[in-house]
């Protein structure tokens, strides 16, 4: 509408001229005293127009001189931020090839150039600082490190709200590099109290826990960090089985607190082929056969795993019922080594000395090793059979001394 009221008057007024031009008899009186000045009407309005246009051109340069000396401060300014951010971008890019000593040198100066800033002053020495003390930690200067890390602490009168773990989070990193677990988490936990949030500071926790040893907090940690799908499942596994294998561990020798590790599995840890061999050795260690036949048959129903076949070879619980299930297993699972050695050595638990050898003879062929010919060697000298026996006997030390010399 502004623009409609614009062209509206704007048309009004060249239609007035126009048609002032066109008069034939028109004529402007001027008095001036005793003076007096006919002009024809044409004439007064070009003058008038021209009067117009020279005046607005004043006012135009008068303003423009007088805000020459603004502009030029601008320009100046202009010119002095571009050269900051040039050399701000040329430290991060330092940084980022690797040129850690002269990221070092180009920071020392970085206080003096951003000190008219003020506010943004502080975030970007701040900034810089960390930078700094990162390029230290990586040419391993420990006490310039944690000088230029000092100056990237928060003022708490002027910058207790912006960005208060910077300083926190950089040390940490440092911590962990140098695994010093113990001093990581004591800088993470008061950072991170109540965050479940931050994914980054969530991450570098449960490193430190790793290198303290908290198996249980690295458990919790990295089952959030897979629910929030911060960690490739790759690595979620790697993690959880380092853990839990550490669990163990501590719970050796001791039935109740292994029981303890199995109940704090989720389900579908417990049908982890690793993770379900890892606890299988456990209870067979402590001679609890049956708890191992549990977890490794529900494993293997819901992940059909050789290495798990292999495991249930070492599980004595009630070896007929497990050779059939072996059987079961046999008819819908290609034949394999671990199969093969497991039907051997159950066929062994029994006395079944014609089908351990028959088992062993197929295992044998399929992957020759010294454990297998010395099983074979038992088996024959169970049934009398001494020069056969003596023959798998050399032939597992052959087997021996070749994997030896092999390595």
């Amino acid at each position: 509408m502004k623009w409609f009221l614009a062209k509206v008057i704007l048309l009004a007024v060249l239609v007035g001229l126009i048609l002032g031009l066109q008069s034939l008899g028109g004529a402007v009186t001027l008095w001036w005293d005793t003076w007096r000045f006919d002009v024809a009407l044409s004439t007064a309005i070009l003058a008038v127009g021209l009067l117009v246009i020279v005046l607005v051109s004043l006012i135009r340069i008068w303003g423009w001189l007088g805000r020459l000396p603004q502009r030029i401060r601008d320009y100046r300014l202009r010119s002095h931020e571009v050269q900051r951010i040039k050399k701000l971008a040329d430290l991060t890019l330092d940084f980022l090839e690797g040129r850690y000593t002269r990221v070092i040198k180009s920071a020392e100066s970085f206080d003096k150039e951003f000190q008219d800033l003020n506010a943004s002053q502080t975030s970007v020495s701040r900034m810089v600082a960390v930078l700094a003390a990162r390029a230290a930690h990586r040419l391993r200067d420990i006490p310039l490190r944690d000088q230029w890390l000092e100056k990237a602490r928060a003022e708490p009168s002027r910058w207790s709200a912006d960005h208060p773990q910077l300083q926190g989070l950089t040390q940490a990193e440092f911590f962990i590099e140098d695994h010093d677990g113990g001093a990581a988490v004591r800088v993470l936990e008061p950072l991170l109290k109540g965050d479940r949030r931050h994914i980054h500071g969530t991450r570098l926790l449960m490193r430190a826990c790793e290198l303290t040893g908290q198996w249980s907090e690295v458990i919790r940690l990295v089952r959030l960090l897979e629910n929030r799908k911060a960690l490739h499942q790759t690595v979620v596994e790697k993690v959880k089985r380092s853990a839990y294998a550490g669990l163990l561990k501590a719970a050796a020798a001791n039935p109740t607190a292994i029981k303890a590790v199995v109940d704090k599995m989720s389900s579908a840890e417990r049908t982890d082929p690793h993770l379900a061999a890892m606890v299988a050795r456990a209870w067979i260690r402590e001679s609890r056969h049956s708890e191992a036949r549990q977890i490794l048959e529900a494993a293997l129903k819901a992940h059909w795993d050789p290495h798990l076949v292999e495991v249930y070879a070492d599980c004595a619980d009630n070896p007929r019922e497990q050779f059939a299930r072996l059987e079961q297993w046999a008819q819908s699972h290609p034949e394999s080594f671990e199969l093969c050695w497991a039907m051997g050595r159950l066929s062994h638990s029994q006395g079944l000395w014609g089908k351990a050898e028959l088992h062993l003879q197929r295992a044998s062929i399929l992957r020759p090793s010294v454990r297998v010919s010395l099983a074979r060697a038992e088996v024959a000298d169970a049934q009398g059979k001494v020069e056969e026996a003596r023959q798998f006997w050399l032939q597992a030390a052959r087997l021996a001394e070749s994997q030896r010399v092999a390595a």
